[in-house]
């Protein structure tokens, strides 16, 4: 089953899914009690963007979009140090990091020229330097806007690696409607 996303960190968690070694609790009490005792009830209560005294009464107080909640932040954390080794041993053998996505950009060349902006869809595989760059952001946290930065460099770079060679690869790719984006490693 493929889950599309907007979001590249929810995206980066789904495609980390794939090599868990084992299962989240299935349930969302479950899951919750792993929230407050991974985070503490105050810290979850932040992330689920809930008061406190919800995420204490547990599954009586869950809306359909708080469970939504729950599992994005359960995916989110679940196997951090096992997520990491993966992510070390992927860089460190060249594998093949793969974005499938549909967005509105345009390139901009070295040289100052640049195409008109339009809707693309595209499944590059990405240089193993940006991979690791996007990596290294997912694991400190960054936000949205830098982590579309750096995805967009990598487009950018592969998108021109593969028509140009490897001499003409400085250009950067400027996101702007990201319709759905997809990993796969």
């Amino acid at each position: 089953m493929s889950v599309l996303t907007q979001s590249i960190s929810e995206a980066l968690d789904i495609a980390d899914q794939r090599h868990w070694t084992k299962n989240p609790p299935r349930s969302h009490t479950d899951r919750l009690g792993y929230l407050t005792a991974q985070l503490g009830t105050r810290q979850a209560a932040a992330r689920l963007q809930l008061q406190e005294p919800l995420v204490s009464a547990g599954a009586s107080s869950l809306t359909d979009e708080t469970c939504q909640a729950i599992d994005r932040e359960v995916r989110r954390i679940w196997q951090l140090t096992e997520r990491q080794a993966l992510h070390g041993t992927l860089v460190r053998n060249n594998a093949q990091v793969i974005v499938r996505f549909r967005a509105r950009f345009g390139f901009s060349a070295a040289r100052g020229s640049s195409n008109d902006s339009r809707l693309r869809f595209l499944a590059p595989q990405l240089l193993p330097q940006h991979a690791a760059d996007l990596f290294a952001a997912r694991h400190r946290d960054a936000g949205e806007a830098e982590l579309r930065r750096i995805l967009g460099d990598a487009i950018g770079a592969a998108y021109f690696f593969r028509r140009l060679g490897p001499h003409q690869t400085q250009a950067a790719a400027a996101i702007t409607d990201l319709d759905f984006v997809e990993f796969r490693y």
